[in-house]
């Protein structure tokens, strides 16, 4: 890095040295906000803190779950119709508490057209078992997924508002 500097110096160039250990930001967390603000997928927080990103149209859910997901996050969406799809960000291979996928899986039938005191089935499983289906086209964004475990939510009302007064 010396030799390069003073090359650098030479030739009237002045270099502003960062250095990985000075970074404010993880690597993996600019990828996230980066394709947040350039694709429009949202972020939430759970009530302990963790990040939970949404996918409202065949678009961001792309975006969400082949561009950005790692193999160990959870993966989260309703059963057996279309709709948004949820990432819980596990960093260091966490489990979830059961506030946090309650949290997810609240948001996944929110923005899915889920109402208030409805119902809903809502599958989740981790990334690395969530496959693109081809021949979605460009209209639609279509998956399998397997060894994935079905949770029957109820709709909380306070809970969806905890969560949306987020944005």
């Amino acid at each position: 890095m010396a030799g390069l500097e003073s090359l650098f110096q030479s030739v009237g160039i002045v270099v502003d040295e960062v250095l990985p250990e000075n970074r404010t930001e993880k690597k993996s967390d600019r990828k996230w906000r980066k394709a947040s603000e350039s694709a429009g997928v949202r972020k939430f927080q759970s009530k302990e803190g963790m990040a939970i990103w949404v996918g409202r149209n065949h678009k961001e859910n792309e975006e969400l779950v082949i561009r950005l997901a790692r193999g160990n996050d959870l993966w989260l969406h309703v059963k057996g119709r279309p709709g948004a799809h949820v990432v819980v960000q596990l960093p260091g291979g966490k489990s979830p508490s059961l506030e946090t996928l309650l949290d997810a899986a609240t948001l996944v039938g929110y923005y899915s057209g889920v109402t208030a005191d409805q119902k809903v089935e809502v599958d989740y499983t981790f990334r690395k078992y969530v496959k693109r289906v081809p021949g979605g086209g460009d209209e639609k964004f279509l998956v399998s997924y397997t060894q994935n475990k079905t949770l029957m939510l109820k709709m909380e009302e306070e809970r969806l508002w905890r969560l949306l007064k987020q944005h």
